[in-house]
């Protein structure tokens, strides 16, 4: 049965990996990886998505050169919404690593995009590094200090908590450190 196309072991098999991704168990995930055979799968998006986790596994190894090398070439393709979230977050995860700060903000903000209609979880982790981000930056600190005062990255920070607040946070409350970003 395990040779038959799209049987019932290997599309259990595929739904472990992708346990493992959702959950952030790289090590899990890569494990399972070995032992998995993806011959029997006929679905477009499963194959596509098994393409995605060389992408995981390069966060996993925190080899960042090679994954800014690798969803560079990815962002030309056209992806359907819950990859693009996959390649810009990993994205995001290699710039951020790099002190690359505004370019993680800028594909922390395409995850965040794409995502938000897909499974909100790329989302969700996509804003709160936003705002981990935007609340580190002096200008934005120095913006708070000032009741009155208008800053882009301020008011990106208090839409993004505002977000999360509404939708993204999925009943969560939004994290104590970045609450006062909901203070107008």
């Amino acid at each position: 049965v395990a040779t038959l196309p799209d049987n019932p072991a290997t599309l259990a098999a595929f739904y472990e990996l992708e346990c493992f991704r959702k959950l952030s168990d790289l090590d899990g995930l890569s494990e399972a990886l070995k032992k998995f055979n993806k011959d029997p799968l006929i679905r477009e998006n499963h194959l596509r998505q098994i393409e995605m986790y060389v992408f995981w596994d390069a966060v996993r190894t925190k080899n960042w050169g090679r994954l800014v090398a690798l969803t560079k070439d990815r962002e030309k393709q056209r992806l359907p919404d819950y990859q693009r979230a996959q390649v810009a977050y990993c994205q995001a995860l290699a710039f951020e690593a790099l002190g690359r700060q505004p370019e993680a903000l800028e594909a922390y903000d395409t995850a965040l995009t794409a995502d938000a209609g897909a499974s909100e979880e790329i989302a969700r982790k996509s804003a709160l590094a936003i705002l981990k981000i935007l609340s580190a930056d002096p200008a934005v600190q120095e913006a708070l200090k000032k009741p009155d005062q208008k800053h882009p990255k301020l008011d990106e920070a208090r839409a993004v908590a505002g977000l999360f607040e509404l939708s993204l946070g999925s009943g969560e409350a939004l994290p104590e450190q970045y609450r006062i970003f909901l203070n107008k």
